[in-house]
């Protein structure tokens, strides 16, 4: 019996790799739910393959004579014949048969026990100090719950012992929620999550999550039995993004959503199915329409959750990776600006991307999202000679700008801003280096007798006007205002020290001076009557300020530009 038992084991070491290389061929194919379906079939063969062998090499009869008998019958014939001596090795071989079965039952129990833990963790989160959810939220969770077709009772509670939502049980399935959840998240990204978990749900997921527990607990000892398993719960989770954002009809509301759970995310085994598994920077990329290359390898995923935590959600500072890391347009064009033709800055609709009379430098502050003095170096077109650029997808993604709020807008101009990176280290041959400088900088902060600032009463995307010393502005925030003093207003990059928060509508009038902006000094003659200044007109229309400090801020340096080639 152990031999048969110890056979199995080391016969699976090579049916587990082909029924890995099979999935791994099936694994290619575009659909999420095709390869989670061709993932449990995989798991499901393992777990079949070792029944199946055993049984194959099991004696099919009874011996005629009892075991214990032939055995003797044996040993005399080999002593009586002088050839004892070869005894040993037939012990030696039965020796290694018993230490492999009992390694692997050791390994059993210990993964099992590992199992068990994962599980009793799942009991007590469902019981552990938790309340029932408002009745507000136990009706949205009912609505969803239909819209799903889910015919089982679904429990919504509260729960101080988890930072993240999470479904446990299956025949009796509860939702559970983090303790700050209903007033750290926003209505429609706590919905967009709610339908997450019940996507678990309804595709019994839990159910499928322990079954994988079991046989990744039976067949330890095999790689593939674990990287089929990752795959299953990474396709899974894709499998419920989809489903979420058919349900609350935005793909960049549910990105929003996932990124807030990004700094809670736990790496433990655990039964319990919650809506941050996976990896982040693959669904985000995914949800936003971003290629990837086929390669599954952890450098690409590391390389797109730095990016898209930073330029997406975070507006960090700018990340310069290599091109051919980064996604492209499928259509672009970059030609010669006329001269009567004004400066123009559209993210459209379906990740479409036009810029008209733009000179290169303004492209990078464009693509990186910083200031001119974060720009160094570099010939002098780049400050002078000027481009109409026109970027699309052929298959359009993102929705339309003009419906969405802020957090959904910087969302969106994420992948759009990788892309304009993308087509300028094409096109300009353009390569940039990361620095950093000691430089003087402005705070705005309130003045003394604090802000005069009028706060918006109307919804949607931030509306921004600015023509000859006239910024007018509706749902701006203090940041935005700071970014906007920054581009050529003061002559030097501007930091938000004001503590205020809110969005308000603004109008601020004051007389340019070219001298604080460089790289208009040469071409825009100043006003004989200087009339208010802009530091002035701060103080007096808006009651904020400017400190002068030094500071130490990031830098790209130019270091190879050249004209564009032919479209």
């Amino acid at each position: 019996m152990m031999q048969i038992l110890a056979s199995t084991l080391l016969h699976f070491f090579w049916q587990g790799a082909l029924i890995a290389l099979a999935y791994g061929v099936a694994r290619r194919h575009p659909n999420p739910r095709f390869r989670y379906a061709a993932g449990c079939a995989a798991m499901l063969l393992m777990a079949l393959t070792p029944i199946a062998t055993f049984l194959i090499l099991s004696p099919a009869t009874a011996p005629a004579v009892s075991e214990h008998g032939v055995v003797n019958a044996v040993v005399s014939a080999v002593k009586e014949t002088g050839a004892d001596h070869f005894l040993p090795l037939g012990a030696a071989r039965d020796s290694a048969w018993n230490w492999i079965v009992f390694v692997w039952a050791i390994g059993v129990f210990v993964f099992s026990i590992r199992l068990l833990a994962a599980w009793s963790v799942s009991l007590r989160l469902r019981s552990s100090q938790s309340s029932p959810a408002p009745k507000a939220w136990q009706r949205k969770l009912e609505e969803l719950r239909g819209r799903l077709r889910i015919s089982r009772p679904v429990k919504l509670v509260v729960s101080p012992t988890t930072q993240v939502p999470v479904t446990a049980g299956w025949l009796r399935p509860v939702v559970l929620l983090p303790l700050g959840a209903l007033s750290g998240l926003g209505p429609e990204l706590l919905e967009a999550l709610l339908a997450h978990e019940l996507s678990h749900i309804r595709r019994h997921d839990y159910l499928v999550n322990l079954l994988q527990g079991v046989t990744e607990a039976v067949l330890f000892y095999h790689p593939a039995v674990w990287w089929v398993s990752r795959s299953i719960r990474e396709e899974r989770e894709l499998c419920c993004d989809d489903a979420a954002v058919t349900i609350c009809g935005d793909a960049l509301t549910y990105v929003r959503a996932l990124t807030e759970l990004e700094s809670q995310r736990c790496l433990a085994v655990n039964p319990a199915l919650a809506a941050n598994g996976g990896s982040l920077a693959a669904r985000v990329a995914r949800l936003l329409g971003v290629r990837r290359t086929q390669s599954r390898s952890a450098a690409p995923g590391l390389i797109l959750a730095v990016v898209m935590a930073g330029a997406f959600l975070l507006n960090a500072q700018p990340q310069v990776v290599p091109a051919s890391s980064l996604p492209a347009f499928d259509v672009a064009s970059i030609k010669a600006s006329s001269p009567d033709t004004g400066l123009k800055v559209d993210f459209a609709a379906g990740g479409r991307l036009v810029i008209s009379h733009a000179t290169l430098r303004f492209l990078i502050k464009i693509a990186y999202d910083v200031t001119d003095d974060q720009i160094v170096g570099g010939p002098s077109w780049i400050n002078s000679t000027r481009f109409d650029l026109e970027g699309k997808l052929l298959n359009p993604v993102g929705g339309d700008p003009q419906t969405m709020t802020k957090d959904q807008i910087l969302v969106f101009h994420g992948p759009t801003r990788l892309r304009l990176q993308r087509l300028l280290a094409d096109r300009f041959q353009l390569e940039l280096r990361k620095d950093s400088k000691t430089m003087p900088i402005f705070v705005l902060a309130a003045g003394k007798n604090g802000a005069k600032l009028k706060a918006s009463t109307t919804t949607g995307a931030p509306e921004i006007t600015f023509n000859h010393g006239i910024l007018q502005a509706k749902r701006m925030d203090m940041p935005t205002l700071a970014r906007f003093l920054s581009e050529g207003q003061v002559g030097r990059p501007v930091e938000d020290a004001t503590g205020i928060s809110g969005l308000y509508d603004l109008r601020l009038e004051w007389t340019p001076d070219p001298n604080l902006n460089p790289l208009q000094a040469a071409t825009v003659q100043a006003p004989a009557d200087t009339g208010i200044s802009i530091f002035s007109a701060l103080q007096q229309q808006l009651g904020l300020r400017l400190e002068s400090k030094t500071s130490t801020a990031d830098t790209l340096v130019v270091t190879r530009a050249e004209l564009p080639t032919a479209n």
